[in-house]
């Protein structure tokens, strides 16, 4: 799965990503990289972003993920 993954981020594919990340949290299969990972994704859908309020809201997300996990 996380081939897949990394050809979604490389292709811009962001919400496949995002599908394929919640499974993986969700299935608790390395929970704590998958979070790091859904972040790191979720930084560059909001890079790719023109509409800001959708880009704030990938930035919260982001930051909000990274927080619970410091």
């Amino acid at each position: 799965m996380r081939t897949a993954i990394d050809k979604a981020r490389a292709a811009g594919e962001y919400q496949w990503a995002f599908e394929l990340l919640d499974r993986l949290i969700a299935a608790d299969q390395d929970r704590e990289r998958a979070i790091m990972l859904k972040a790191e994704v979720l930084r560059a859908h909001a890079d790719a972003q023109i509409n800001c309020p959708t880009r704030h809201d990938d930035i919260q997300r982001a930051t909000e993920l990274t927080a619970s996990k410091a």
